[in-house]
Parts: C-alpha cells; structure tokens; sequence
C-alpha cells in the first residue's frame, strides 16, 4: 500500500475514533494529513475553525475552571487504540 493510501486511512482512523472529543464537529474536519515523502506523512489536528485543538490536549483543567479535562491525551489514545495497531497489521500483510 503507498505512503498517500496509508495517510488518508489513519486520517480516517483519527476522524472516526471513539475517542475523538466532538461537539460540533469542528475539531473531526480539521483533521488532515500532509504527505512529506513517498513514506512519511503528517497528521495535522486544529486549524481556524477548531484552534481549541491544544488545549483538549494538553490542559489539565476545562478553560479556567478547576472541572477536569476529559479529552487530555485524546491524540496519544487515538494512536494507540487506533493508529498503532492499524500500522501493525499492515506490516505483517
């Protein structure tokens, strides 16, 4: 499978996973992926529209409230719920 086959499908992977925080569905359309060689690719979360990306993240807290950030680490549990073992059964195909 090419390097722009895999990209498009992790990039599916992140927009359909479970755990991906979703409330308009802003933050889903700003996933894209950026191929950077015939091998390599980028996965790009947030843009304009969703620029809250980071801090669902990274923040411990909700804004400036003390309430608990639910989604903290959403992208490291997408990828290894998701992505990890996506690319582990490709490699072994």
């Amino acid at each position: 499978m090419n390097g722009a086959k895999v990209a498009e499908k992790v990039k599916i992977l992140f927009q359909s996973a479970a755990i991906l925080p979703y409330d308009t569905g802003a933050l889903m359309q700003s996933i894209h992926t950026k191929q950077l060689s015939s091998t390599h690719f980028q996965v790009i979360i947030g843009n304009e529209i969703a620029f809250y990306a980071p801090y669902l993240e990274y923040c411990v807290n909700v804004g400036r409230s003390d309430k608990p950030n639910r989604h903290r680490f959403f992208v490291e549990g997408i990828m290894q719920l998701e992505v990890i073992p996506y690319l582990k059964r490709l490699k072994n195909d």
